[in-house]
């Protein structure tokens, strides 16, 4: 599968190609939020998924942060804003971040 470049030009959207390693297969895509997120993360009180490992790690930070302006901490303030309010409360924050910490350390290192 060849990428053509779209003939109105290119805008934003969730259309491109994947690959495949393993049959050096190609085709086109539309992206489907969150459900082809890598970094997905089911949990008692619902989902949490981000775009990047940095993503997740912000996440972290977030919300183990007793500050809730997502303003306050860096590059990540539109993905922060819209994490569900059910993960924002102080009283699971540890054992969502626990359990966000162990998900990741089975993903392995970034290359």
């Amino acid at each position: 599968y060849r990428w053509k470049k779209p003939p109105r030009g290119y805008k934003a959207s969730d259309e491109g190609v994947i690959s495949c390693v393993r049959c050096v297969g190609r085709r086109a895509h539309t992206l489907s939020w969150p459900g082809d997120a890598y970094y997905r993360f089911e949990l008692p009180q619902g989902l949490l998924w981000a775009w990047s490992r940095d993503g997740v790690t912000a996440l972290m930070a977030f919300l183990e942060s007793t500050e809730r302006d997502p303003a306050a901490h860096g590059g990540h303030y539109f993905f922060l804003r819209h994490i569900p309010t059910a993960f924002l409360g102080a009283k699971d924050r540890t054992s969502i971040v626990r359990h966000l910490r162990r998900e990741l350390s089975k993903l392995g290192s970034p290359d």
